[in-house]
Formats: structure tokens, sequence, C-alpha cells
């Protein structure tokens, strides 16, 4: 009885993360990059040309082909603040130990993706559209 409890307490909450992961769900293409004040941040910050984002169990993975054409798995892929956001970090180490690696903050807006890149400040922001 008590398993059933249980099963009954938490389908709501598996409900709303998958529906509100599939709002990330699929393959991009980042059709646009807004240039940040200052440095050029995205001729040296990697970010994704193409990639893909998809469920495995209860959490999401991903993998991606940046400007330098290198591809990798995301390192993180996770939905966070209410499920309306997701936080992206690429493969690989930052340059060195003082420096933050790069976080790129997703959020679904109409048929897109938009995304911040930031570090210990915000970099730029690029743009994506389903494939």
């Amino acid at each position: 009885m008590a398993s059933r409890i249980s099963v009954l307490f938490l389908l709501p909450f598996f409900l709303e993360h998958a529906s509100a992961s599939e709002n990330f769900i699929g393959s991009w293409k980042t059709v646009e990059v807004i240039e940040g004040q200052g440095f050029p941040w995205h001729r040296e910050v990697k970010y994704p040309i193409e990639f893909t984002i998809s469920m495995d169990g209860t959490r999401l993975v991903g993998s991606y082909r940046d400007q330098n054409d290198f591809t990798c798995d995301f390192a993180l892929a996770e939905v966070v603040n209410n499920h309306s956001e997701l936080l992206l970090v690429h493969c690989g180490t930052s340059k060195g130990k003082s420096v933050f690696v790069p976080v790129h903050r997703v959020r679904r807006v109409g048929d897109n993706l938009q995304a911040i890149v930031v570090t210990d400040k915000q970099l730029f922001s690029w743009i994506a559209s389903k494939n």
C-alpha cells in the first residue's frame, strides 16, 4: 500500500519533469550568435553549432559540434529554475584553474532556444532552431 501511495505521490513530479524537459529535446542548429560587450568571446569560448538533446531514463543528455568542428558530449545538461531553463556545460577544461567554465543558460522562446553564455560575467548569446 505504501509503495502505491509513493508512486501516486511522485507520478505528477515525473510527468511535469518529463514534459518540461521535452521543450529542449531534439536536434538543434545555432542560427545566430550575438556578441557581448567588448571582447569577441564567441571566438574563444566553445558554443554548439549543432547539438542534440535527448532523455536517458530520467535525465537529459546531449552531444554537440562546436564552432571549431570539435564533437563531444555535454558534461552537464540539467533542467533548473522550475524546469524552465537548461544549463549546458561543454566537455573539456577551462584555460586555467582560475578561469570559470562557461555555462550556457538556455531557455525555450517560441520555436527557438535562446542562450546566454556566462562565466563570472555574461559573455555572449546564441539562438538555435530545430533541424
